[in-house]
């Protein structure tokens, strides 16, 4: 599978940090879509699917750990 073909949601409620790490992936060729709520990442993930999923611990709302377990449902 080549980099291009491997989906990535972001996930922080840190603008600065999710700028950071979309231009790093896009840079080697990933597709990356970004989400600041453990809410938009759940919407987002339910209209598209994902290949990996990188989350911070603590999200408002929501922690990290509960949306990967809400994800896997």
């Amino acid at each position: 599978m080549a980099e291009q073909d491997v989906s990535v949601l972001l996930v922080d409620d840190e603008l600065n940090t999710l700028k950071v790490l979309s231009a790093i992936l896009r840079s080697a060729g990933y597709g990356v879509t970004m989400a600041r709520t453990a809410e938009e990442a759940l919407d987002r993930a339910q209209k598209q699917p994902f290949d990996v999923v990188v989350t911070d611990f603590r999200l408002p709302g929501m922690s990290g750990g509960e949306l990967l377990h809400a994800l896997q449902e």
